[in-house]
């Protein structure tokens, strides 16, 4: 895919990353590693987010990518997840 200039889109990846970010901080409130309910619901979510992510630019792009990734990883614990959605706030200016 290729970069394609839709600002309208941050709206919805916002809401996306930020039910995300609730989802993770409820899962490691819970501490309970055995809802896999919760895990579906992370993987649609972040299956959800895929759909939009390009509407960034190359540079941008890579790092979602590379953070999507991250967050449907099997070896990265959930406090690890909530790691990579902080650092998501802080590198994608849509989110700031």
């Amino acid at each position: 895919k290729h970069y394609v200039k839709h600002e309208n889109w941050y709206q919805p990846m916002r809401y996306i990353i930020r039910s995300i970010d609730q989802l993770l901080n409820e899962i490691t409130r819970a501490d309970d590693r055995s809802n896999f309910i919760q895990e579906g619901k992370l993987y649609m979510l972040v299956q959800h987010l895929k759909e939009y992510v390009s509407c960034l630019p190359n540079e941008e792009l890579l790092l979602m990518t590379n953070d999507i990734e991250e967050l449907l990883s099997f070896d990265f614990n959930y406090y690890q997840k909530r790691g990579v959605v902080q650092r998501m706030y802080k590198t994608y200016s849509f989110l700031k």
